[in-house]
């Protein structure tokens, strides 16, 4: 059960972690604030001042359900697509190794279940041959610091996320492709298909493995 009392005819709920009483609303800087009492945060209800006394307990709950739905939304799409490169700054240095780049950009953490196995396939082999012939004291340092096996892994993750990328826009661009896809040619589509693999393959080698 929440504690609180009246400090100058303001609500005060007491913040367990801290100790301290804080008021359910508050003015700022000309704008109006909330308390969320769950997480002890405030957000803005009115970009303007409002008189404390008119915002009733329904529309202070209703705001408070909002800004946590959206919240909750922000959490899913970042879980799915990722930090950014600002959000990527503030992540402990020492956890960045096992963290890859995706094909948009956005930092995401190596599955766990990928960091315990050696990494395998074209885009991990083509990565290894270049570093070990063209740049072999990055491939040196890697090997030595124990992130070799994360480095390709990353590297293949990407790899795969920008191959998918590619193919799928490649499709959506080829008049070809759909009028095949349209006639049932089951044939065509595949050849076509491998012709966007291979362009996407040239790309990626370019533009990541070859780097």
């Amino acid at each position: 059960m929440k504690q609180e009392k009246m400090i100058d005819g303001v609500r005060h709920v007491l913040n367990p972690k801290t100790g301290e009483y804080l008021p359910d609303t508050e003015i700022l800087k000309g704008w109006t604030y909330v308390l969320d009492e769950e997480n002890f945060r405030y957000y803005p209800i009115y970009l303007r001042e409002v008189p404390i006394d008119q915002i009733s307990d329904q529309e202070r709950k209703e705001f408070l359900e909002m800004v946590a739905e959206s919240e909750r939304q922000s959490a899913e799409e970042k879980e799915i697509l990722g930090f950014t490169e600002a959000e990527f700054d503030i992540v402990p240095e020492e956890m960045r190794e096992n963290y890859y780049k995706t094909a948009l950009g956005y930092w995401k953490p190596i599955p766990e279940e990928l960091l315990q196995e050696i990494p395998h396939g074209k885009y991990v082999t083509m990565r290894r041959n270049y570093l070990l012939n063209q740049n072999p004291k990055e491939f040196i340092w890697l090997k030595n610091s124990d992130q070799l096996n994360k480095h390709l892994t990353a590297i293949n993750l990407q790899a795969h996320e920008m191959e998918d990328i590619i193919v799928e826009k490649l499709k959506e661009n080829s008049p070809e492709y759909k009028e095949a896809e349209n006639q049932g040619d089951y044939l065509k589509t595949v050849q076509l298909q491998n012709s966007f693999l291979k362009t996407a393959e040239e790309e990626i080698l370019t533009e990541l493995i070859y780097k």
